[in-house]
């Protein structure tokens, strides 16, 4: 708890922060007498303010954040694509290449990450590199984290569940636009 200093009658604070707005606040304080100057007098006053740094501003570049994209529910038969549209500060698509980006799954036994599928005619085919074919081999619940080249990480939350007997298995992707 901050302590009256005795001397001002205002709280006294250690606080970095305090420091740095006193320090503002002087620096205002002579600008404000430096134009009151100006305004009365004949003579042209010359202020010279320069800012060199501001301590606490954000830089430009994007700061790393987590992102949870929810949950998708699935059945033990089914399998999903998961896709990323990497893209660079400027929005560009794929403006990282595909292994600057992570993938990992913190339950390997209910989710599997594959890079590879089968087609319709039962050939193994290689995926894009921005994408992967989540197996479901068991019923359970995992997370899908993919982390780019700047930090930044999503996460998806897959929830398998066993399909029951006698079940065909129906289900569908998520609607993309044509």
């Amino acid at each position: 708890m901050a302590r009256k200093d005795p001397t001002r009658g205002r709280p006294e604070s250690n606080h970095p922060l305090t420091h740095m707005f006193s320090q503002a606040v002087k620096s205002l304080h002579r600008i404000a007498v430096g134009i009151e100057k100006a305004n009365s007098s004949t003579k042209k006053t010359e202020i010279g303010l320069h800012v060199a740094a501001v301590a606490g501003r954000q830089s430009t570049e994007a700061e790393p954040m987590n992102i949870d994209r929810g949950s998708l529910n699935l059945l033990d038969t089914e399998k999903v694509l998961l896709s990323i549209a990497a893209k660079d500060a400027a929005g560009t698509t794929d403006g990282f290449p595909a292994d600057q980006y992570t993938w990992a799954v913190d339950a390997p036994g209910v989710i599997e990450l594959k890079t590879e599928d089968t087609d319709a005619d039962g050939n193994v085919v290689q995926l894009d590199p921005y994408t992967r074919m989540a197996r479901t081999p068991t019923a359970g619940t995992a997370i899908v984290t993919v982390t780019g080249p700047n930090g930044t990480s999503e996460t998806l939350t897959l929830v398998v569940a066993l399909s029951g007997p006698g079940e065909i298995g129906l289900s569908a992707g998520t609607p993309v636009p044509e």
